[in-house]
């Protein structure tokens, strides 16, 4: 386990002030600005990912930056992010401060193009399962020409066998977005599932659709093309597990 905070993470983020011209959500549409984020993470688990939606709330466009501390790692964990580029992995320890080497432009009032990506590997250097433990990393965005104008996100990993790799529960799965929806749905899955078999169901309880997944985790997208106008519910099959979702053409 190697454990350490630089300095230079604690004087950027004490240069954070209240007013900002960024913000921060994460994939159900939850605003995370300057705070912390606990997943869990089974140690068997490939890479563990997840996207941050970066607004520019501000009425003039920006060129925005980012740059990745690593707070903490387990040794043999390995970690990646995308921002205006995807920077590839590296082994915990091998390189405290990550930063991207153009900034992405984000127009007035607008979402980024693309999120923020985080990935977490806790097996990076071994063909085997990684080792229980813990990882901490700090992503801040911020105003390329002006730096002090930045926003944070830290997210904590939490490594544990006791962590299911096939339970699906309210916490496994995340809303669906879009919401409502024209020609897919999408949601996240927080850890490893073996084995799923989701279902929709239309108004009057008529399934009208089933979709099986093997080794699934992260984003999933499910066509909804063939399905008419109206309000449907998605349902694993397994679980007590239930989301709404309205199509719309």
């Amino acid at each position: 386990m190697k454990k350490y905070l630089p300095i230079i993470v604690l004087s950027l983020i004490t240069l954070i002030s209240s007013a900002q011209s960024f913000v921060i959500k994460d994939s159900d549409g939850n605003v995370v600005t300057n705070t912390e984020i606990t997943i869990n993470v089974h140690p068997s688990v490939d890479t563990e990912s997840h996207d941050f939606e970066i607004s520019n709330v501000t009425n003039m466009g920006t060129p925005v930056n980012s740059v990745r501390y690593e707070n903490d790692c387990t040794t043999g964990s390995g970690e990646f992010y995308c921002w205006s580029l995807c920077l590839g992995a590296k082994e915990c320890g091998s390189e405290y401060v990550r930063g991207m080497p153009f900034a992405q432009f984000v127009d007035a009032n607008s979402i980024s193009p693309v999120p923020l990506l985080t990935d977490f590997q806790p097996s990076y250097s071994s063909d085997e399962d990684g080792l229980e433990g813990s990882a901490s990393y700090t992503y801040v965005l911020f105003d390329n020409n002006n730096p002090t104008d930045s926003v944070y996100i830290t997210v904590n990993y939490n490594i544990d066998y006791a962590v299911g790799v096939n339970e699906i529960n309210e916490n496994t799965i995340s809303n669906i977005y879009p919401n409502p929806a024209q020609s897919s749905i999408q949601f996240n899955l927080n850890t490893n599932i073996a084995q799923a078999q989701f279902e929709i169901y239309s108004m009057v309880g008529q399934k009208v659709k089933q979709v099986n997944l093997e080794n699934a985790q992260g984003r999933i997208s499910i066509d909804i093309n063939d399905l008419v106008p109206g309000v449907y519910f998605l349902s694993e099959k397994n679980s007590s597990v239930t989301r709404r979702f309205i199509v719309t053409r």
